[in-house]
């Protein structure tokens, strides 16, 4: 069985479960980031760069 075939597995099993899996996603909060329209242009950039 490959990890990809436990993967699926474990998925439908918590799905089944009505268990809410972890996403394949990070959220960072950035400070000053509730507000992007009082962030300057070199911040947005900034913050552009360190998401890639």
């Amino acid at each position: 069985m490959t990890q990809e075939e436990v993967y699926v597995r474990v998925q439908k099993a918590f799905e089944a479960a009505d268990i809410p899996f972890a996403r394949k996603q990070v959220m960072v909060p950035i400070p000053g980031l509730q507000n992007p329209h009082s962030l300057r242009t070199s911040d947005l950039k900034a913050i552009g760069v360190a998401a890639a």
